[in-house]
């Protein structure tokens, strides 16, 4: 196959300066940059001023073309205006990349031609998938989803890129697959095609279902920790009232015998603020007054966890709300049946 190479430079001068007639190269550089005030576009950049039809090597392909130009020990991306063209690609690069385009050109085209070089499947290694405790997370889901069909596929665990039938320079980094042709490189590539675009819809749906399900399983995590919280709750406040019961039923005492004799919600409150300012001992346990509901706020102190050694540290307080139609331990069972329900509810929960 006959071949018409001329010197890329004077055809750069042509491709710039064809719409502005008999000027010098530089200038026809300036008018086309100018032009472009903002930025540069492909018609400045090396590899496509050589994809040029009139550029007389276009027909090698980008590829080739690329390939070349990295033989020159160029940068296909290389973008010339009218103060750079001389220092990006002196004279002696110019030939260079003559030179490049006249023999390698040649010979990947005839290698080709005679199949003498088989063919490739360029590829990248699948992904893995996440971190270690994604990868844990992942295998106690595993039993929670639909076991997946074996994957017969040999290269399952490649992305295929593309298929060429010659190694190029650009390619050197990149890891590939060789066959005995072109050919079987070709159906190679297109028959795995099919199979990694069902394998990645199989991926994405696999995805969503594990998305789905930690979705699920973090709500069900809150929602355990929620009724463990208030199964804590309930707990210590029928430890704290039975701890207290004595003065519990104290309280509660007052509080019914005030009311029996018809005094009035507004002014039982003002009597235990005087109470409490008297420091009443009884009085200083009422919190809060809730007679709408039939319950008072009492604050309870956790002697528990108090260390007596410590004067100055005195024991914790906490509200506990108290029913005043139960008597101490009435409210205390209450309390600990609630408990019992919420126990309940967090295993049937995890089930």
């Amino acid at each position: 196959m006959k071949t018409t190479i001329t010197n890329p430079k004077q055809r750069l001068e042509k491709v710039v300066g064809e719409k502005v007639g008999r000027k010098t190269e530089k200038e026809a550089l300036l008018i086309q940059v100018e032009k472009k005030k903002k930025a540069m576009d492909d018609s400045l950049v090396l590899k496509a001023l050589l994809l040029k039809p009139n550029s007389g090597v276009y027909h090698y392909g980008p590829s080739l073309i690329e390939h070349c130009i990295h033989i020159a020990g160029l940068d296909p991306v290389s973008k010339l205006s009218h103060n750079n063209i001389d220092y990006t690609i002196p004279e002696t690069s110019w030939n260079d990349l003559t030179e490049a385009l006249r023999t390698e050109g040649k010979r990947v085209i005839e290698n080709f031609n005679s199949g003498a070089n088989g063919g490739y499947i360029l590829y990248k290694d699948k992904p893995s998938r996440g971190n270690d405790d994604n990868q844990i997370s992942k295998e106690n889901n595993d039993s929670l989803l639909p076991t997946p069909l074996p994957n017969q596929n040999q290269h399952s665990d490649k992305i295929l890129l593309e298929f060429q039938p010659h190694l190029l320079r650009q390619h050197q980094r990149q890891k590939s697959l060789s066959y005995a042709t072109f050919a079987v490189a070709v159906d190679e590539f297109f028959s795995h095609l099919s199979s990694q675009k069902v394998a990645q819809r199989a991926d994405a749906a696999e995805a969503t279902a594990r998305e789905k399900l930690s979705k699920i399983q973090l709500d069900q995590q809150r929602r355990v920790e929620g009724l463990v919280m208030e199964q804590e709750r309930w707990k210590d406040n029928a430890r704290l009232v039975e701890m207290h019961a004595e003065d519990v039923d104290r309280a509660l005492g007052v509080i019914n015998s005030a009311l029996a004799t018809g005094m009035d919600w507004e002014a039982l409150d003002q009597l235990v603020s005087v109470e409490q300012q008297n420091e009443n001992p009884i009085a200083l346990l009422i919190h809060k007054l809730d007679l709408e509901n039939d319950m008072v706020m009492l604050s309870l102190p956790d002697i528990d966890d108090w260390d007596e050694s410590d004067p100055d540290r005195p024991p914790k307080l906490y509200n506990v709300s108290v029913s005043i139609k139960e008597s101490a331990h009435g409210n205390a069972r209450n309390m600990f049946a609630h408990y019992r329900a919420l126990k309940e509810k967090e295993e049937k929960t995890i089930e």
